[in-house]
């Protein structure tokens, strides 16, 4: 029965066979509902959810499935200058509760707290969220360093009681700053943002107590300022030329710019602080390039399931607090949902304030190619639609004149490679699976990610990709170790087969005015916007936690093909789709070429 469950739009279930008896659906902070015995078809008008959890109870087992309705998640964006946009978050941010002591872990209730201290506030969860941050930094959990950077911010700022404030000390005087200095722990000192995290707590804890002896060291505040100070020079000397690993990341940029921002604020160094600054200026401007009908989106250098909602995203909320044309109603109304938290740290910015020019910039129509790190971003937005990706492989060469950035046939990681958005909740993209199923754990995962990189071209509003997913038929050169321990920018096949013999593409048809599937083309309509899909192997409907919003491609060697189109350039929509129809669109499995 759970198999054959799906949405009929926003307001009902319906089931392919009658229900039996046992069943019932939980919907998040509501009274659960009872599917009737013998009905194929339960209405959920009176209660809208966007999740939804349908179980089957029968001889003493439980079998849950969990489902999403986009559709009652995804609120309209309000271009809202009579609210204080900036307060509105804070206080959204201020409200997120933690709902019992044994649900906090790390720095999970500390932005809140923040926000509260902020606004002059207490509440019942500052105590266990401010023992859980400590804990977790006396333990070096992973992510330590994103807590301790916003407990120094609070002590320096003078917003920690002075309880508070000892308790910090005691945490950061012994912290282990860098994986060079004793101790074995499982943080992640690596990656872009944690390791400039590292170094500005580093930094700035040494400032603060420049004649202490840290006790994991044995050096002086003054000695860990010296080399903080030079390893923050280096990440910006590495970043400043050659942009970001991490660019655009929903999840991650957020956290990038609270570590510059405690550069900014707190360095000591005025050049430091400058250069800071100008990289969450380029951050931000390439938010707003990105953005779309009030939304930013575009490739991510890395990303997790939140790529479906780019309405909720932490890049989102760092674009809504800069202006007010980005605000959802989520951030003034939802109170469950989770949104960019470490937003905070802008607010107890004393000095650091977002470019004039945002606005402008989401507005803008724009044709452009751009780089960063390794990869090369093709964006064309237009009053209608936008389309962007990574171009794969990417025109660049290293130091050894060998091809850098993303390559076609590699393994893939957390990247997201391309887009079409055609307004609010209408986002379309095209994935290799890095798992079976939507709830899978995996990196790649189901709709992040890439398990096999394709070649990806784009040329203005169209965009071509050929995947070739190894099955066992071609013996790949065996690689050593070295090579396929990879970086985020991928890495080369360390296997003959993959097993996931699919891509898929997000096709939000409950989204679009208008939509269409046959069994290689795919059209859709979102008001003056139009878009057409095609794939050489034939489109096939799939249900998991997305029910009706899921096409599937069954072929190891696939090509899809993305057209955009508008009223203004192209007359109706009626006229675009007969046009696309009329092309003359074919693949070669053996040339893998369109």
């Amino acid at each position: 029965m759970l198999d054959g469950v799906r949405t009929e739009g926003r307001e009902a279930l319906v089931s392919a066979q009658p229900a039996p008896a046992g069943v019932s659906v939980n919907v998040p902070d509501k009274a659960s509902l009872k599917w009737p015995e013998g009905q194929a078809r339960l209405s959920l008008k009176t209660v809208r959810p966007f999740q939804i959890s349908v179980v089957v109870t029968a001889a003493g087992q439980s079998f849950k499935r969990q489902l999403e309705i986009p559709a009652n998640r995804i609120p309209s964006i309000l271009p809202s200058p009579e609210i204080d946009h900036r307060r509105a978050i804070v206080e959204r941010i201020a409200t997120q509760t933690i709902p019992g002591l044994g649900a906090i872990h790390g720095c999970q209730g500390i932005p809140s707290l923040t926000a509260r201290r902020v606004l002059g506030r207490t509440h019942a969860d500052d105590a266990p969220a401010m023992e859980a941050v400590i804990r977790s930094i006396d333990q070096r959990q992973d992510c330590a360093d994103f807590g301790l950077a916003m407990l120094l911010r609070l002590h320096v700022l003078g917003l920690a009681t002075p309880e508070e404030s000892a308790e910090i000390k005691r945490a950061a005087l012994a912290f282990r700053y860098w994986s060079d200095e004793p101790g074995t722990d499982a943080m992640c000192f690596w990656s872009e943002n944690h390791s400039l995290l590292f170094h500005g707590c580093e930094l700035i804890a040494g400032l603060t107590w420049p004649d202490e002896i840290f006790s994991n060291t044995g050096w002086t505040g003054t000695k860990h300022v010296g080399i903080a100070l030079e390893r923050c020079r280096k990440w910006l000397d590495h970043v400043e030329p050659r942009g970001f690993d991490e660019f655009l990341s929903t999840s991650y940029m957020p956290i990038t710019v609270t570590a510059l921002l405690n550069l900014v604020d707190f360095a000591g160094d005025a050049e430091v602080s400058r250069r800071a600054a100008g990289l969450i200026d380029m951050i931000y401007r390439d938010v707003a390039t990105h953005a779309f009908q009030g939304v930013t989106v575009g490739p991510q250098g890395r990303v997790y399931r939140d790529v479906l909602y780019p309405e909720k995203s932490g890049t989102q909320t760092l674009l809504a607090y800069a202006t007010p044309e980005a605000l959802s109603e989520a951030y003034v109304k939802e109170t469950t949902a989770r949104v960019g938290e470490w937003t905070v740290f802008l607010a107890t910015s004393p000095t650091y304030r977002p470019p004039k020019e945002l606005t402008e910039l989401m507005r803008q129509p724009v044709s452009k190619r751009s780089r960063q790190a390794d990869v090369e971003i093709v964006l064309h937005k237009t009053a209608d639609y936008l389309l962007t990706s990574l171009a794969v492989p990417a025109p660049f060469k290293n130091d050894k004149g060998e091809p850098a950035g993303l390559q076609p046939g590699w393994g893939g990681y957390q990247q997201h490679i391309w887009q079409a958005t055609l307004g609010p909740g209408c986002h379309v993209f095209v994935n290799h699976p890095g798992g079976s199923f939507d709830e899978s754990k995996s990196r790649p995962g189901y709709w992040y990610g890439n398990g096999i990189l394709p070649s990806l071209v784009q040329d203005k509003g169209e965009l071509r990709e050929v995947f070739s997913i190894p099955d066992g038929s071609k013996p790949y050169a065996r690689r050593s170790t070295a090579e396929w321990l990879w970086p985020i920018g991928g890495c080369p096949v360390p296997y003959d087969l993959h097993p996931m013999p699919f891509t898929h593409a997000h096709w939000p048809a409950d989204a679009f005015d208008e939509q269409e599937v046959q069994e290689h083309w795919a059209f859709g309509r979102k008001g003056s916007g139009y878009i057409a899909l095609w794939c050489s192997a034939k489109l096939e409907p799939y249900n998991d936690v997305l029910t009706g919003r899921e096409l599937r491609a069954w072929a190891h060697e696939c090509a899809w093909v993305a057209i955009c189109g508008s009223a203004s350039q192209d007359g109706t929509f009626g006229g675009f789709r007969e046009r696309c129809l009329k092309r003359e669109l074919g693949f070669d499995a053996e040339t893998l070429s369109i």
